[in-house]
């Protein structure tokens, strides 16, 4: 298991993030971990070239990819994972895309962008880990600086860190960690 992986994990277990949703981000990027160490193992070894030719095979090294697949750096890939175009195509490893050039694995594609390790698509954006806030609704990033507690996003002035705990509106956290009124606005 890779540092990365171990990172991740310790980060999203110190994070704000729900249990529920944090047992899913872990078995997600464990799963993903998994498939990328076997998947990737999997693929070389049917990648090589065969030294018959098929009928629509490709000129391969010293031997022949089969239909629907392209011969990069010498080995057969499946056209689906072929990225980028000319000398620096690469073949992506399973449970990945092609985004913008790049793999990136789908647990991280976000629309047309590959989100960045420690973060998650909401909503069709990136969030990081640490302000996803699930919602009766589902799932919202919370914008920064706020802080997601109990289902919702909290201002930093409402919210009680010592006490884990949202103010409610017109009041705000103070250096107790108590939930007091706002001072009144004053009249011009």
């Amino acid at each position: 298991m890779s540092d990365h992986l171990l990172d991740n994990v310790a980060r999203i277990m110190a994070s704000q993030v729900p249990r529920r949703q944090a047992v899913k981000l872990i078995a997600s990027g464990f799963a993903a971990a998994v498939m990328a160490h076997f998947g990737i193992r999997s693929l070389l070894a049917q990648t090589s070239p065969s030294l018959t030719q098929g009928s629509n095979s490709v000129k391969c090294g010293n031997g022949y990819c089969p239909p629907g697949s392209s011969c990069i750096n010498k080995q057969c890939c499946p056209s689906n994972l072929v990225c980028g175009s000319g000398t620096s195509q690469t073949c992506c490893p399973p449970l990945s895309t092609c985004i913008d050039n790049n793999c990136c694995a789908s647990s991280q594609v976000c629309g047309k962008t590959c989100c960045p390790a420690g973060q998650s698509c909401i909503n069709g954006a990136c969030c990081l880990t640490t302000q996803v806030c699930v919602t009766f609704n589902g799932p919202v990033c919370c914008a920064s600086p706020n802080t997601c507690v109990a289902g919702q996003c909290c201002p930093q002035t409402r919210y009680c860190s010592s006490t884990k705990i949202c103010c409610p509106l017109n009041y705000v956290c103070n250096a107790k960690g108590e939930c007091v009124p706002s001072s009144p606005s004053k009249p011009c």
